[in-house]
């Protein structure tokens, strides 16, 4: 089958199991096929499964995986809110040296609504020179202040 036939199998499959699917999609996240394995990583979080939080952190912090597996990880991880792991997860990698990561913990963190990284977005905001992330930032920033207001 095509990878993303694939792909919609996996998450279909994971939500329908549920946490039960977790020992099985596990093993895909160890593929030596890339493409394999980065599917695989939205599947996993679709478990819900608790264990699939460190799985997911250690990879998207894990610097000899390839930038697009970290990001995906990265994401994933947005089914797992209130997380403290996950949200740790998330404003360390403001900081990444790949754009792309930090760009994608902007987008993280304000899906996750973490208000409490104000402050880290807002210094990631000053020193960033990738035009997008500087963008996603600001946006991150900017949706976060709103809801701030919206509960005064």
């Amino acid at each position: 089958c095509p990878l993303p036939t694939r792909a919609g199998a996996l998450i279909l499959y994971a939500r329908l199991q549920g946490t039960s699917a977790y020992e099985e999609i596990l093993p895909l996240t160890r593929s030596s096929d890339h493409r394999l394995r980065d599917l695989s990583l939205p599947a996993l979080a679709t478990t819900r499964n608790p264990r699939a939080v460190g799985v997911l952190c250690g990879m998207a912090r894990d610097a000899s995986q390839p930038t697009n597996t970290r990001g995906l990880a990265l994401v994933s991880l947005r089914l797992f809110r209130n997380q403290p792991q996950v949200l740790e997860t998330a404003r360390a990698l403001l900081e990444d040296e790949e754009a792309r990561l930090r760009q994608r913990a902007a987008q993280v963190l304000n899906s996750l609504g973490d208000k409490e990284a104000l402050p880290l977005l807002k210094t990631a905001q000053t020193r960033e020179l990738d035009l997008d992330t500087e963008w996603a930032l600001r946006d991150a920033v900017n949706s976060l202040e709103a809801r701030q207001r919206r509960r005064r």
